[in-house]
């Protein structure tokens, strides 16, 4: 009989854990204390996530964490309170129960989203897109990095799972790389060709592959008549073009008419235009070149014209300064 004294005393059974903690012959009060010690004090400390050296913390009282003591107490002494008679054959054999009971934890879900977007704004590195720019008349190749991206839904899943466990441990945020829509390789094949123009040296350059391929002097726009600064394309290649004359008042009586490839036709050889009228060309005023003497567009001389033109695929850039 004091098997069965023992089994029936209100004490929790040999064996019965509750979240790992072990409650086995403690009356209720006593099981209640050691959880609060050994359960929910650990639970009380903050989930941390790290990367990139940087740590974020989500503290218990901001993702409003709670644990039933009581309902899990509960569980316990019932299931101490099996068979009676098995109850006193575990007491006089000396058997234990084994049963982990779970403790309830209730948290907020969306404290947890906050947290992990908070993360994310902090760890999130946009990808870098490879460019063009030009330092004056040098093109230079930018290229591309890739990026960085938290993996929310997979870090939501760890920081919720954390939650519920005491023994936690700092946790890496899991991420993805985010790759660049521009790379280096498409822009070296897109800028195989770019032509710059210097208004103040009135030289132009072309490069391949951005390297220096050769020099050109040349004519660019007078005063008042400046050839336009900005980085165009090459839109229009013709060989002997005619002359389309603009509807501006320096062209006098010609204005608005077309001049055919010929002797009266000061665009000679070859044409390349890149914006609004404005063009390369070649010209038979071989002494205006070296110097601002057109009305916008870049002039050279016809056995200059004709090589670059052979250079400069349609769709070139063109930068001019």
């Amino acid at each position: 009989m004091a098997g069965l004294h023992a089994a029936t005393s209100g004490k929790i059974a040999e064996g019965v854990h509750v979240g790992d903690v072990d409650l086995g012959g403690l009356t209720p009060e006593q099981a209640k204390a050691r959880l609060e010690t050994d359960y929910l004090a650990p639970l009380q400390q903050p989930v941390v996530v790290e990367r990139r050296g940087k740590r974020f913390q989500l503290s218990a009282k901001e993702a409003k964490v709670s644990a039933d003591l009581d309902a899990a107490v509960g569980v316990a002494v019932k299931a101490s309170e099996s068979d009676a008679f098995s109850s006193a054959w575990r007491t006089v054999s000396g058997t234990k129960l084994d049963e982990n009971i779970p403790v309830p934890v209730t948290y907020s879900d969306d404290a947890v989203l906050r947290f992990v977007d908070r993360v994310r704004r902090n760890i999130d590195r946009a990808p870098k897109e490879a460019s063009v720019t030009f330092s004056k008349t040098q093109p230079i190749l930018k290229g591309s990095q890739t990026g960085m991206a938290v993996d929310r839904p997979k870090l939501r899943k760890l920081v919720a799972a954390a939650v519920d466990e005491p023994t936690r441990q700092p946790m890496l945020v899991p991420v993805r790389t985010t790759k660049p829509k521009s790379t280096e390789s498409a822009l070296k094949k897109q800028h195989g060709t770019i032509i710059t123009v210097d208004r103040t040296t009135n030289e132009l350059r072309l490069f391949k592959n951005f390297k220096l391929a050769k020099k050109y002097r040349v004519a660019v726009g007078a005063q008042g008549h400046e050839t336009p600064a900005g980085t165009y394309t090459i839109n229009d290649k013709q060989v002997n073009p005619s002359w389309h004359v603009p509807l501006s008042d320096w062209a006098g009586s010609l204005a608005g008419t077309v001049v055919p490839p010929g002797p009266s036709n000061p665009i000679k050889a070859r044409w390349m235009g890149f914006f609004d009228g404005a063009g390369i060309h070649g010209t038979s005023d071989r002494g205006s070149i070296g110097s601002p003497a057109s009305h916008g567009c870049v002039r050279m001389l016809e056995e200059d014209v004709i090589d670059l033109y052979d250079r400069v695929p349609q769709g070139s850039t063109i930068h001019v300064v």
